[in-house]
This record gives structure tokens, C-alpha cells and sequence, in this order.
């Protein structure tokens, strides 16, 4: 082989032909320049491509070179396809071999650096060696070193340690990883190749199809496995999962290790007790493993019997080796899969890599210090501990060292410290920090070996485990126990009385030496294979003809589309200079020009191709096929390059029009602007003289005004006012005194109404229970506020645990001095705890205390120091960029955190169109500092609710808010991001998280408040209180720079007001302020009455209103009053609101509309609207018509007491149609009813309001009949009762499997003792989902009442299909057949039942129908349409 230094000059064609002349029979290697380096075995490579089919190397430009050459053309050769590829250019270095003629090829597996060596363009998109960064050595199958090839899971955990750890310790053969990949709940989507000894990924293959858990046969997974054996030139297969695999892997002709990790592919479950007597694996036990948590949960019981049938055949025909890590694990392998005895087994124990002791001494006082090493699952001792932990802790604290997600259900416990994740070389200084007595480990199932244990050993913690598996093997020094709760906490506290036993164990286990890699290793060698192998073994596969052209033709496609590319560039930078709309002509003209220079371009590129094709058929050297193949492609390229350049014309034709269009369009534009103005300048003098006039009337008023105000004063002073000043203060006390009575008045008749009307319907016992009830809503009182604790002073600053892993939160808390409250501020995080996982980062601005010593001493938390003082903005930039949450949290580090407070955050960070949260703050004193912020027109702001009761009502609501005080707000990063952060603009502090609340809003989202966040802040720790001094002083400085920027925005906020004005300006952002009185505070779990009232507070919010709601009985009810204020709704109640004439008094000025329910609490408000609301639109909500359902009721019972009450109530009831301004029905028939009654009235409907759920179950997978509603409404006691007596028999005749579901609350005894034949009687119900979704017929058997009947929506909504008498189904667009059964004859009712539950087509037809009428009549977006009719 000769090399040849040449020079960049040289004719390279005419030097080929004299060197091939004079040395015929010798491969040539050419470079154009001086060659660098030539890496590794680089020219052992070339020759090998040279005698397989010619070689030519393509080098790789020193700009895209490492440091270390070696190690890239390592990097190339395992990434590349040890291919070679076909060219006939000038490279920079070729290689031609004897015979070879003048072909030349590029070998894409060779790297050599060449200065100053330029990439063709040609080629540079077939290469897959962009960017390569330098990896550590990968030469298997280019070395002398036998390959191993291991087979596992992309699980992680012990089995992935056990092949790091073989790989590391063997340095005579390479050993490679194919890793399944896990994705969306399957687990091989794809094969990744890894180099095992330092985890380079090689090469990755997607998998079609994907494989859920392991297959049987794959073939794509069979042709890539003998792939990479025949490249890799692989000799043996080591098995430690084949999760994400397919048994095809045990089917190749190479010698199989089987390392028995787990039971896997032999039993789906791992967290049994694999060596328990009573354990069977049989059929039925395969049913309930696949049944039971775990990651194979709904498998198919025929495919894993499969599975174990065909893996353990396989491993006998190929005498598979086993191996395990211990003598419980081979005893496991074996009793899930016996067949397997006959296989030669080998025990062989893992062991530890290098891991350094850290001297530590655990207290001889105190409590104990436990710690459980590892990941908690089910099995893996999370419900063990649980269990355990209430007592435990009585004796020790206990410390999760790596527990995962599982450690959440302990986050905010007592004296649990949680470290979620760790890296491995962090063990013994967390371990030493901790300085624990002894290493807890409650997993119930057997391991196969424990890497955890092992390294507690090894640092000297005794180990107290179950006495299974693994555990009873390896242990004996420390305890093992028997998995029973009450033993584990006995013997603890006996080593807590007595910690000798503690110390004399931890010396024994520090004097012994731990089973290192070297040892494992040497155990493994007998079964690896020996020997050296011959270098370079790996294969290469040469180029056809056909294969050059399909190369050269991507080439040119390349380029092609890169043309196109820059074409489509240029089009848009001139559609951009269009937008400008300046300089029109002379733009036009410009891109004009560029366009006919780049079609000039592309036929001068056309002219070169042509003088290549004449080139080209002057060689006549080349061989007649060779000819025809370079003669096809550059015809091809001709006509491409000729295609390509009539595009581009015919695209610069239509860009040309468009360019004219849009200048005959800007001149029209021009002429109407100039229209436009001088019909301004014409409006312009017409305003001036108006103005003008109105100046006139303005002087006129301002003397009335003077006269007035004389006058006033005169009579003022004058002996006949103050003479009669006690009589008008009299005359105001009287008027108080008459409206005060009136209402009581009113509500006192209301309720005797009502006391009448009960007792003629339901008896006094049921009446007087039912007033009990009201009377008892009544005095219930919310629960007062916890009081806040101030954190304790820790003068010793004592250590604690913060979580650590993969935080969904990031909490960033800036500080700078002030050590105490920033220990307190964490301290406090670390004990409230959150559900979601979390972070938090310190971020010290230069503090010249102690922060910088004691705060990383804290386990878990970031600690990162500025170099030098950035400010507030600066530090919170500084830590949103250390940031690796999706969130973030800005807290002041002069803050204590209350339970729940992030979770609240978080939760209405999610909704939709939310950019950033911000908290309840308080005062120590427990006074409320701010409920979010109010921004006045000229910049200045506002704490809302400052210095009130942190529990008021008027401030205790979600609501948008101007902006949110930067003590504690959280905001997604991207968004954080996006926005560019906290702007220095405002360094170093103040009005920074003002403006970054109004680039929310100009970014598209909303601001918002959360009072469930409750935040105690020491305001003026972090900067003071003065604002003229310090820090504090920018606060001036900067309103006036945020004024400048949001001039614009700033228009439309609220002028500065008086205090007693506040809630109008805090409330700016609503269209407009309703208050709705009701009964009762809303339960959508107990009527569907509920539902409606709180879906139309919905539709309410979704047209931008704010709600005001009180109940009126003013009762605060648990879980009820919490929700409906946790939709953003101001929800008053008693003590808060203790007079509703006194409230009106002070606040009825406020709403624009009032919408009062139900007749017998609408009569007493009337009055009050009217005198203290003048300008609000009084609507009377009537749910339904009282008066119709009460005379239903009256025919049905033939009772005249019934029917003179229904008579008192329809007068009541018209009343009030008649002096309201809008009245509210549900249905079109109550409406024509009151056209006829009070025709002069405003009435409109507004129905029930229902997600439309969808059908989510089929008619096979349904049975049993239902009915729900609530009891305390008399129509649904008399339903039942008819239904059960006088249908349900004929039905069970005919379906005697069938049941009979009563559903709902407050269920009298009369309804209850139906319970039997068939009937079940449930009572109230949690989630009436399963009903809904599982039952297949509803039934709605009402025999009176009024209005539309929410039930009857709701499982049409679902799309179940509903059997219903005439008046259930009234006004609600139901017809029979059509949308549901209609029958009122109970034995009609029954074979209408037994007709729907048997005809699946009927149900299927009924189902759509229901759905169908929901969308139409029923949904949010029909009522949105009716209310906005309302509104006006």
C-alpha cells in the first residue's frame, strides 16, 4: 500500500493513471492534503473494505473533530453502517485497489482528519457522522476480544446493575446490552443497543408491531437479533429479562446464560412469596396474579401459560445454563418452573462495586434512627410500613432513603424523613449524615438477592428484615423476623431499651470485607467464553450499481429540496417586507431582481450540469454498464434541475401578481386613509364647536351649582333644621324598623306556609324531622381558621429532610441574610409536605450570616450561591434557571407555609387558560395581608382585604385578580421562560411580579387568586417597611417606570378609591355582578335540583359574571360551602351574614342582577331589592311550578286540604311572575301555562344544564333496572311506592334475574322496608357512575310534580335509555319510541321494561336519541344561549 502526500493542485485523474501505471498490483491510498492523524486501526479498516470490494475513506472536517481523535472514530464506527458507498468525485482521499479500474468508493466506517478538508455537498446527506461527540473505546468485533451480548429490560434496578457491573469487571470481552424501550404502557417499542461497560448507546430500532410485554414470535425482533449477532459477530446470549423481548431470542444457535433475576417469563407476578408451601401456580392462581396490581395487570391467561410452556421447551432444546445470585433464587426459578431441573445451575452471589465507608457514630440517646434503603412498592414493604409506622414511631424516627413515588403516602408525617432519589455515590454521605442505628427492610416478598442489603452491610448498618427469600440467606448478623407487625415493634423497642446488641453488631459487619467484582467475576469466568479472535470480524456490505444511482438520485434530491428551501426563504422574506408597507416600488423591484438573479443561478447550475453530462460521455474508460447508469442519472438530474427551474418561474409569475395586487391594493388603501382624514378634519371642527357649547352649559351649571349650595348652607344653619333633626333621625329609625319588620314578617308567613303545606303532604312526624333538620343547617357555624404556630426557634439549626427525584414543582426561595427565617421558612415546607413531588431551591444572594454553612446541611435541598449580589429579580431568575420542575414556586424566604398550599396552587394552575397563581398572605397576628392585588390607572396598587379577618367571605374566594404579590406565586417555567423571567428592568426589586401578572395578560392568560393557599408572610423581613430608604425605596421608583411601559393597559383599570369602594375596583375584571338566593346551599349529590343551580353558576362564569351567593337560611354546610366556593364563587353565610336587610342596606347598590329561587324565599326579598338594588334586574327562579306539582299531588290523594294549599301557593307564586322583571321555568309547557296566567309577564326557560357524559358501556355488558332521586321530595316516596307494589312484580315475572336499584338520599323507613324480591334499597350513594354506567334501563315512574326531572337528563346523558310516565317526561322534547318509553298504566310500565331490557336494537336506537336531546336541549352551550337572552 503506498501513501501519497499530495498537493491541492494536482490533476488528481492524470496522478491516478501514472501511479496505477507504475504500480499495477498495489492498492493506492491518496490523500489532498497532509493527513493529521489517521485514527486507531484505520488503515487495517481501509484494507478490509479495499479487498472486499474496494475502499475509499471519507474524512471528516477538524472543525468537527474532539480532542481525542481515537475515541471519535470509535464513535463513528459503532454508529455507522459499515457500509460502502459508491462515488465518482473529487474526494479528498480515496482509495482504489488492483482490478479495480477507476471506480472509486467512500467508506462511511473510516475517519481521518485532513486539514482544511472540505465535505462535498453531495454527500454530506448520506453521512450519519454529523456531530458525533468522542465516546469512550467501542471496538467489539473490531478487537481481538470475544462478545457477549446481554438481553434485559429498560426497567433499571438490580438486573440493569448486575450487567454494568459483569461488564466493568471483565476486560477480555466486550459485552453489549440490547435494552428494551419502554413506552405509553408497552414495554419494547424499540431496541437500544449499549455498549455494557460505560452506557454509550450505539444504535436504536424501532419495533413494529410494538410488543405489550413479551411475545412468543416476532418476526421484525428475530431479523434484528440475528442483525446485530451476524455485525457484532456476537457468541453468546446472557438472558436477565426478556421483558420488552420475544422468545425468538432463545432460538438462535448461540450458547444461552439464563440469569433467574425473577420469575419472568415463567409467572407475571412479582410480589408473592415464591417460596411459600401454600403458593399454587396453577390455572386458577395465574387468573388471580394477572388479576392483582402489577405490571402485567388484565394480561391474557392463554398467552402466559403460552409463554411458560414455550420458554421452558425452548431453554431445554438449547441446554440453557442457569444462574442465580443466590440459593433462594434458584429454588424460586425452580417452583414456578420444575420442568427446568434437568439444566446445569449455577449459585453465583453478585458483588459490590467500590463504594467508600464514611465514619459514623449513631446516638446513644434519643430516639432511634432507622432507614429503608431502595425503591417502596406494594410488595416491596410500602403497606408493611404503613402499617408498621404508627407505633414505630413512638421509638424511632425512620428515613426513606430512595423510596420513589411510593414515599409520597408518608410525605407530612411526623418523624418520616423522605429523600426520594439518590445517586449511588451519595450512600455513604447520606448515610453519615444520617448516623442511623440500623436499615429497615419490610418487603413481604422474596428477593432474589438485594443490592440495598448488601451495601448496608457494607457501611456497617445492621439490617432487621423478613425472614424470606433472600433476606434468610444472606443475613446473620442483625434480625429477621416474621411479617407480622406487633413482632417487628417488640423487638425494635427491645433494641431501643438495650443499644448494645446495635453497636456489637455494626462492629462485626465493619470488620468484614464485602464480595467485590473481582470475585464475582472470577466465578463467572468458566462459563464466559476464552480465548483471543481474530480483529476486525465485523462485516461489510458492498454497493451495487443500482445502489450508486438510488445514492446519486438523493443526492440530487437533496439539493433539490435545499433549493427549494432557500426559494421558499426568499418568498417569505418578501411577503415580511410586504407587511411593512413602506417603500412599495422599490421593494417590488428589489425582490424582482433577486428572483431573476437566483432563475439566472439556477440555469448557470443547469449550464454545468450539461458540460457534466458532455464530461461524462467523454470518458471512455468507463464500462459499458457503468456508462448507461451515469448516462440514466444525469438525464435524471437534467430534467430535475430543468423541473426545478420551471417551478421557480412559474412560482415567480404568481408571486409577481400577488406583488401586484397587493401595490394596486396599498394604493386604494392610500386613497380611502386620505378619504378618512378629511372626513376627521370636518369631525374635528364639528367636536370643537360642541365643545365649545358644552363649556357654555358647564359655566351655567357651576353657577346653579354655587346658588344650590348657599341656599343649602342657609337651611343647614337655620334654627328650624336642628330643631328637627331628632324627628328625621326618628322618621330613618322607623323606616329601618318597617323594612326590618316586613321581611321578618314575610319569612315568618313564608314558613307557616310551608309548615301547612308539609304537614297536609308528608304528616307531622316527617314535618317536624324535616324542620329539625333546617333548624340544625341553621346553627351550624364554619370551622374557625387554625390558628397559626410560629415555627419553633432551633437555635441548634438541626438538619432535616426535604424531598428529593424527579419534582413536578420547583420551589425557588431567594435570601439574603436573615438565616432564622429562612431555616424557619423551610422548615415549615419540610412539614406541611405536598402531594405533588417537589424541589427546593435556595438561592443566596451573598449573605454574609451563616446561610451559606448551615442551610446545605438541610438533606435534599439545592443550595446555590451568586457570585456576587444580583437582587431579587436576579436571585429568582438565577433560580428558575437551576430549575428542573414543570412549575414554579417564587417564595419569600420570610414565610411559613400551611398545609395544603401547593396542592391549592398547583390545582388552579392546571385549569385551562391560567398563567400564574398566587396565595392567601397573613399577617402573624393572623390578620389577612392580601388576597390578591388590585392595579389602579395610574400604576399605584392595592392589597385586598388588608388587615381583615383572613376568613371573610368578601375575600375568601378564587377570583382573577389584577396581580398576585411575588412573596408566593407559582407560574409554569415554559411560560416563565418565555416571558424572560422577572425583568431586570425593575432591579432590584418591586413591581417586578406586577409586570410580569400584565405580560400574563397580554400573553392570552388569566391572574389569579387562591385563598386555599394560606401563606403566613413576616412582611418587611426580606427588604423592611420604609420606603425611603434601602431597597424598599425602588418601590416609588419603579411605579413610575411600570406606568410608562403598560400606559395602554393601564387605561382600562379602576381610578384610585376610597376603602369603602373597594370591591368594586377589586372586582373590574366581571361583566357584571349577580347575587342568587336559594333555600339551601346547593348538594348536587343529594338532588338534582343541586345540579341545575350549579351548572347554571357555571354558564354564569363562563359569560364573565362574578356570583355573590347566600342560602336563605345562611347555614354553612361542610364539603357543600367549600365547593361552591372553590369555583370562584363569594359565598356568605352566617356569622358573616347575620341580616340580610342589613346587607342590602350596605351592598345591594352593588349587583347588577339578583335571581331569587323558589316562590316561598322569593316573597321576602322582593321588597328588598326593589328599595336597596334599584338599578338590578330582579329575576324570580321558579325550579319549578310549586303550584302545579302541589295540585297533581292533590288529584292524586283526592284531598281538599291538599288543593286549598296549592291554591295559596299559585297565588304566591303569580305574584311574584307578575313583579319581577324575568321569570324562570324549566320547561316550554310551564311556560305556555303562565302565558295563559299572567300574560303580561316576561317569561323564559331555562332547563336543566347537563355534561353530555356519553355512552361508555354497551347493552351486553349492562343489567338490572334503577331510580334515583332525593326523599325528601314527596314525588319520589309516592313513585317508589307505586312502582314496587304495582310494576316491579309483573317485571321480576318475566325477568326473574333481574334487580331493582333504589337510589337516593335522605331515604324514608316506608321506602327502605321495599327492600326484598329483587329490590335493593341503597340509600345515598358517593358516585352513582357504576348505576349509569352499569345499569341497562332507568325508570322514572312519577305519578305528580312539575318542572323537568333532572333523573331523566341525567341518564339520557349517559345514554342509557329511561322508561318514564307522561309527566316525567313533560317539556322535554321526548316523544315515545323516539327518545324514550312513555307509558302511565302500571302493567303498560312493565311490559315497556321488559321490552327495552330485552331488545338491544330498541336500546342502541334509544341510547343515540338521548344523547342527541341532551346536545340540543340540555347542554351548557343551549343554556349559555338562554341566559345571555336573560342578561340582555
Amino acid at each position: 500500500m503506498i501513501v501519497i502526500d499530495s498537493t491541492p493542485d494536482a490533476d488528481w485523474r492524470a496522478e491516478y493513471r501514472a501511479l496505477r501505471a507504475a504500480h499495477p498490483d498495489t492498492t493506492l491510498v491518496r490523500y489532498r492534503h497532509r493527513p493529521r492523524w489517521l485514527a486507531g486501526d484505520a488503515l487495517g479498516r481501509l484494507a478490509k473494505a479495499s479487498a472486499a470490494c474496494d475502499g475509499l475513506a471519507m474524512p471528516i472536517p477538524a472543525a468537527w473533530l474532539g480532542d481525542d481523535a481515537a475515541a471519535l472514530d470509535d464513535a463513528a464506527f459503532a454508529r455507522a453502517a459499515s457500509t460502502v458507498l459508491p462515488i465518482d468525485l473529487d474526494p479528498p482521499m480515496w482509495v482504489a485497489a488492483p482490478g479495480a479500474g477507476d471506480a472509486l468508493h467512500l467508506c462511511d466506517h473510516v475517519v481521518a482528519d485532513i486539514a482544511a478538508a472540505p465535505m462535498p455537498n453531495e454527500i454530506a446527506p448520506r453521512l450519519t457522522l454529523f456531530a458525533i461527540a468522542p465516546l469512550p473505546s467501542i471496538r467489539p468485533a473490531r478487537d481481538d476480544k470475544p462478545v457477549i451480548l446481554h438481553l434485559l429490560h429498560g426497567w433499571g434496578g438490580g438486573a440493569a446493575r448486575f450487567v454494568r457491573d459483569l461488564a466493568s469487571a471483565d476486560a477480555d470481552r466486550a459485552h453489549l446490552l440490547l435494552q428494551a424501550v419502554s413506552c405509553d404502557g408497552r414495554y419494547g417499542t424499540a431496541l437500544r443497543l449499549i455498549d455494557a461497560a460505560n452506557g454509550a448507546a450505539l444504535r436504536q430500532w424501532p419495533l413494529q408491531p410494538t410488543i405489550a410485554d413479551i411475545d412468543v414470535e416476532h418476526a421484525g425482533y428475530r431479523a434484528l437479533l440475528n442483525e446485530i449477532c451476524e455485525a457484532y459477530n456476537v457468541e453468546q446470549l446472557w438472558v436477565s429479562s426478556l421483558i420488552g423481548h420475544a422468545l425468538d431470542a432463545l432460538d438462535s444457535d448461540l450458547p444461552v446464560r439464563w440469569i433467574a433475576h425473577d420469575a419472568l417469563p415463567f409467572w407475571p407476578g412479582l410480589d408473592i412469596d415464591f417460596l411459600n408451601p401454600a403458593q399454587r401456580f396453577d390455572d386458577d392462581a395465574l387468573v388471580a396474579a394477572l388479576a392483582a396490581r402489577g405490571p402485567f395487570r388484565g394480561g391474557a391467561v392463554a398467552h402466559w401459560s403460552r409463554l411458560r410452556a414455550e420458554a421452558t421447551a425452548r431453554l431445554l432444546k438449547r441446554s440453557a445454563t442457569l444462574i442465580a445470585p443466590s440459593e433462594s433464587a434458584r429454588r424460586q426459578l425452580l417452583r414456578v418452573a420444575p420442568e427446568l431441573q434437568s439444566l446445569p445451575t449455577r449459585v453465583i452471589a453478585h458483588g459490590l462495586a467500590p463504594l467508600p465507608r464514611i465514619d459514623f457514630h449513631p446516638a446513644a440517646r434519643g430516639k432511634l434512627k432507622l432507614v429503608v434503603i431502595g425503591r417502596l412498592q406494594s410488595g416491596k414493604g410500602a403497606d408493611f410500613l404503613r402499617a408498621l409506622l404508627p407505633q414505630l414511631l413512638v421509638h424511632a424516627d425512620v428515613y426513606l432513603l430512595g423510596a420513589g413515588k411510593a414515599a409520597h403516602a408518608f410525605f407530612g408525617q411526623r418523624g418520616v424523613h423522605i429523600v426520594l432519589d439518590y445517586r449511588r455515590e451519595r450512600l455513604p454521605e447520606l448515610i453519615a449524615q444520617i448516623a442511623p442505628h440500623a436499615a429497615l427492610f419490610p418487603g413481604t416478598v422474596s428477593e432474589t438477592f438485594s443490592y440495598a442489603l448488601s451495601e448496608a452491610l457494607h457501611l456497617g448498618v445492621p439490617p432487621i428484615a423478613q425472614a424470606v427469600g433472600a433476606f434468610a440467606e444472606r443475613i446473620d448478623i442483625g434480625l429477621l423476623l416474621a411479617p407480622d407487625p406487633r413482632a417487628w415493634i417488640d423487638a425494635i423497642a427491645a433494641l431501643d431499651k438495650d443499644r448494645s446488641t446495635l453497636a456489637s453488631w455494626r462492629e462485626t459487619l465493619l470488620a468484614r470485607t464485602p464480595r467485590t467484582l473481582r470475585e464475582m467475576y472470577a466465578a463467572y469466568v468458566p462459563l464466559l467464553p476464552p480465548g483471543r479472535r481474530a480483529p476486525l470480524r465485523y462485516r461489510i456490505r458492498p454497493w451495487t450499481p443500482a445502489d450508486a444511482t438510488l445514492l446519486m438520485a438523493e443526492f440530487e434530491t437533496a439539493r433539490a429540496q435545499a433549493a427549494e428551501r432557500a426559494a421558499q426563504q426568499t418568498i417569505a422574506a418578501q411577503q415580511r417586507e410586504l407587511d411593512t408597507r413602506g417603500a412599495w416600488g422599490f421593494s417590488l423591484q428589489r425582490q424582482l431582481d433577486e428572483r431573476t438573479r437566483w432563475a439566472q443561478s439556477l440555469r448557470q447550475e443547469l449550464d454545468a450540469q450539461t458540460a457534466l453530462r458532455e464530461h461524462a460521455e467523454r470518458d471512455r474508460r468507463l464500462s459499458e454498464h457503468e456508462h448507461r447508469a451515469r448516462q440514466m442519472l444525469i438525464e435524471a438530474r437534467l430534467y430535475e434541475a430543468q423541473s426545478e427551474l420551471r417551478r421557480a418561474q412559474d412560482h415567480f409569475n404568481e408571486q409577481a401578481k400577488v406583488l401586484n395586487e397587493d401595490l394596486r391594493q396599498l394604493r386604494h388603501d392610500h386613497e380611502a386613509l386620505r378619504a378618512e382624514n378629511r372626513r376627521l378634519a370636518t369631525l374635528e371642527m364639528q367636536l370643537s364647536a360642541e365643545r365649545d357649547r358644552l363649556l357654555g352649559i358647564k359655566q351655567t351649571l357651576e353657577h346653579d351649582r354655587s346658588v344650590l349650595l348657599t341656599q343649602r348652607e342657609e337651611l343647614l344653619s337655620s334654627t328650624s333644621w336642628r330643631l328637627t333633626s331628632p324627628i328625621r333621625a326618628i322618621s330613618r329609625w322607623v323606616r329601618d324598623l318597617r323594612t326590618t319588620l316586613k321581611f321578618r314578617l314575610a319569612r315568618a308567613g313564608s314558613a307557616w306556609q310551608r309548615f301547612r303545606g308539609s304537614l297536609a303532604r308528608r304528616g307531622l312526624r316527617p314535618t317536624l324531622q324535616r324542620a329539625a333538620r333546617e333548624l340544625k343547617d341553621m346553627q351550624r357555624q364554619a370551622p374557625s381558621a387554625p390558628a397559626f404556630a410560629p415555627p419553633a426557634v432551633d437555635p441548634d439549626y438541626t438538619p432535616f429532610a426535604l424531598p428529593t427525584g424527579s419534582p413536578r414543582v420547583s420551589i425557588i426561595v431567594p435570601v439574603y441574610n436573615q438565616l432564622h427565617f429562612t431555616w424557619n421558612a423551610l422548615k415549615a415546607i419540610a412539614d406541611v409536605g405536598a402531594d405533588a413531588p417537589f424541589e427546593v431551591i435556595v438561592v443566596d444572594d451573598g449573605s454574609s450570616d451563616d446561610t451559606r454553612a448551615r442551610v446545605p446541611t438541610i438533606i435534599g435541598v439545592r443550595y446555590h450561591r451568586n457570585e456576587q449580589n444580583l437582587g431579587f429579580i436576579g436571585a429568582c431568575n438565577a433560580g428558575a434557571a437551576l430549575a428542573s420542575g414543570e412549575y414554579l414556586v417564587f417564595l419569600n424566604n420570610d414565610t411559613a407555609v400551611q398545609r395544603g398550599w401547593l396542592d391549592a396552587l398547583l390545582s388552579r394552575a392546571m385549569q385551562p387558560g391560567v398563567g400564574l397563581v398566587g396565595a392567601k398572605l397573613i399577617y402573624p397576628d393572623g390578620r389577612l395581608q392580601e388576597a390578591g392585588g388590585i392595579v389602579f390607572d395610574d400604576g399605584s396598587g392595592w392589597n385586598y382585604g388588608r388587615f381583615e379577618h383572613p376568613d371573610d367571605p368578601r375575600y375568601d374566594f378564587p377570583r382573577q385578580v389584577d396581580y398576585c404579590s411575588g412573596a408566593a406565586i407559582l407560574i409554569g417555567k415554559a411560560l416563565f421562560d418565555k416571558l424572560g423571567g422577572f425583568d431586570a428592568h425593575y432591579a432590584p426589586a418591586y413591581y417586578e411580579d406586577t409586570d410580569l401578572a400584565f405580560k400574563i395578560r397580554a400573553h392570552g392568560l388569566q391572574v389569579w387568586f387562591e385563598p386555599a393557599a394560606r401563606v403566613v408572610h413576616y412582611e418587611g423581613i426580606s427588604s423592611g417597611t420604609d420606603v425611603t430608604q434601602g431597597t424598599k425605596r425602588f418601590q416609588l421608583v419603579n411605579q413610575q417606570k411600570f406606568a410608562q411601559r403598560w400606559r395602554d393597559a393601564l387605561a382600562n383599570q379602576p381610578a384610585p378609591v376610597e376603602r369603602d369602594a373597594i370591591v368594586s375596583a377589586a372586582l373590574h375584571r366581571a361583566a357584571g355582578r349577580v347575587l342568587l338566593i336559594d333555600a339551601n346551599t346547593p348538594e348536587p349529590d343529594q338532588d338534582s335540583g343541586s345540579v341545575r343551580y350549579i351548572n347554571l353558576i357555571r354558564v354564569f362564569q363562563s359569560l364573565g359574571w362574578q356570583v355573590t351567593f347566600f342560602a336563605d337560611n345562611r347555614a354553612y354546610l361542610p364539603g357543600y360551602t367549600e365547593r361552591l366556593r372553590a369555583l370562584g364563587v363569594e359565598v356568605l353565610f352566617h356569622p358573616w351574614l347575620t341580616d340580610p336587610v342589613a346587607f342590602f342596606k350596605q351592598r345591594g347598590a352593588e349587583f347588577d342582577v339578583v335571581m331569587v329561587s323558589r316562590h316561598y324565599v322569593a316573597r321576602h326579598y322582593l321588597a328588598l331589592v326593589r328599595e336597596h338594588a334599584p338599578r338590578a334586574k330582579l329575576i324570580f327562579d321558579t325550579v319549578d311550578l310549586h303550584f302545579l306539582r302541589e295540585q297533581r299531588a292533590a288529584q292524586i290523594a283526592a284531598s281538599e286540604a291538599l288543593e286549598r294549599s296549592s291554591d295559596a301557593t299559585k297565588a304566591a307564586e303569580l305574584e311574584l311572575v307578575r313583579k319581577c322583571d324575568v321569570t324562570l321555568v324549566v320547561s316550554p309547557f310551564e311556560q305556555q301555562l303562565l302565558a295563559g296566567l299572567a300574560p303580561a309577564a316576561r317569561v323564559d326557560v331555562l332547563s336543566n344544564i347537563h355534561d353530555v357524559a356519553g355512552r361508555r358501556s354497551e347493552f351486553s355488558a349492562r343489567k338490572d333496572f334503577w331510580f334515583i332521586g332525593g326523599f325528601q321530595h314527596q314525588p319520589n316516596v309516592d313513585a317508589m311506592l307505586w312502582f314496587v307494589s304495582e310494576v316491579w312484580p309483573a317485571i321480576r315475572e318475566r325477568l326473574p334475574d333481574a334487580l331493582f336499584h333504589i337510589v337516593g338520599s335522605k331515604m324514608p323507613d316506608s321506602v327502605a322496608a321495599l327492600a326484598g324480591n329483587g329490590v335493593i334499597a341503597h340509600g345515598f350513594v358517593d358516585n352513582v357512575e357504576r348505576f349509569l354506567d352499569g345499569c341497562r334501563v332507568a325508570v322514572a315512574p312519577l305519578r305528580f310534580g312539575a318542572g323537568v326531572k333532572g333523573k331523566v337528563n341525567q341518564s339520557m346523558a349517559y345514554g342509557q335509555p329511561v322508561v318514564a310516565t307522561t309527566l316525567a317526561v313533560e317539556g322535554m322534547a321526548i316523544a315515545h319510541e323516539a327518545q324514550a318509553l312513555v307509558a302511565d298504566d302500571a302493567h303498560v310500565f312493565a311490559i315497556e321494561c321488559v321490552r327495552l331490557y330485552s331488545n338491544e336494537a330498541l336500546w342502541l336506537k334509544l341510547s343515540d336519541a338521548a344523547l342527541a336531546n341532551i346536545e340540543q336541549h340540555f347542554s351548557f352551550a343551549a343554556a349559555r344561549e338562554a341566559l345571555r337572552g336573560v342578561l340582555g
